[in-house]
């Protein structure tokens, strides 16, 4: 009888239920609100979960205190986890294991091949080289810095073929930056940025 009273005239019309507690509601959206008092927050960081076992999960990634140290002379590279290791270590050996499913093009990192194969088959192309783009912003970017002999030069003299490559260095050498004199074009004296590779 109480069975009855619960299915037939309490719970009526409660079709949406919570895969954690049993709860019942009538539409998505009462089921979606309940959902929230689940979530569980890192503590370190601030980052929300619906498990306690995906919680556990990225503790023991990003907060366990274990890092990922290269052992390349001279490289300072620590890494959260065995995979960004590996991948920071593609850049090292020059490696390019993962290759475009549409134009054999390689990666060095999974991200940035999954990034590619989005714009490989529908991407702008650039006229000279045919590399692909999402955004006509991001070609002219592309020309200026491929095709061009304009750099943008740090205040130490450094140049570099790309503004946030400009920031990264200028981040971490701790120099000033003055945005009026930060473009240089045409500089035919610059050389090119050398990527030294080391096999």
């Amino acid at each position: 009888m109480m069975k009855h009273l619960s299915d037939k005239h309490v719970n009526a019309g409660l079709s949406y239920m919570c895969s954690l507690c049993g709860s019942k509601y009538k539409s998505k959206l009462g089921l979606k609100a309940h959902k929230k008092t689940h979530e569980i927050i890192c503590c370190h960081c601030g980052k929300v979960y619906s498990a306690t076992s995906s919680l556990n999960s990225h503790i023991s990634r990003i907060h366990s205190g274990v890092n990922f140290t290269c052992n390349f002379p001279e490289c300072s590279y620590v890494g959260k986890t065995q995979q960004a290791l590996e991948f920071h270590m593609n850049t090292h050996s020059g490696l390019k294991p993962y290759k475009c499913k549409y134009c054999s093009h390689g990666y060095q990192r999974k991200d940035t091949l999954s990034r590619h194969q989005l714009l490989c088959k529908t991407g702008i192309s650039c006229e000279t080289c045919g590399a692909k783009f999402g955004s006509k912003n991001c070609l002219k970017e592309h020309i200026r810095a491929v095709h061009t002999n304009e750099r943008f030069v740090c205040v130490c003299g450094n140049n570099f073929k790309y503004r946030a490559s400009l920031y990264r260095h200028q981040k971490k050498a701790g120099h000033y930056v003055d945005d009026d004199n930060l473009f240089s074009e045409d500089l035919e004296d610059v050389p090119e940025p050398s990527i030294i590779i080391t096999l």
